[in-house]
């Protein structure tokens, strides 16, 4: 017998993990906020604002697509699309960060 999906995709299953291990902090008494904003995972804050953190994975974004040879890659996509697509990801992982889901910047 096969075993049968128990979750539609890999975002609505990684999606319960983590509501599962808010759910165990919560019932452990360890505190998941403090009176200055989150608690990171390692005890520690990051080095960097948001804002300096974006505006450093905008400069390395741009950096890469202007060393990257047009002809290196079949990507269509523009510099925009790029610094869009970077900012976005150092937003997401600021917040993760901040949420104790990645170790670190």
């Amino acid at each position: 017998m096969a075993n049968r999906k128990q979750y539609a995709s890999n975002a609505v299953r990684q999606a319960a993990y983590r509501e599962r291990k808010r759910a165990e902090l919560a019932e452990s008494g360890l505190p998941v906020t403090s009176e200055s904003g989150p608690v990171l995972a390692a005890g520690r804050a990051p080095h960097l604002s948001l804002e300096q953190y974006v505006q450093e994975a905008l400069r390395g974004a741009e950096r890469h697509y202007m060393e990257t040879s047009p002809h290196a890659t079949l990507s269509t996509k523009t510099l925009g699309e790029t610094l869009d697509r970077a900012e976005v990801y150092a937003r997401w992982r600021y917040q993760a960060l901040l949420q104790g889901e990645v170790n670190g910047l």
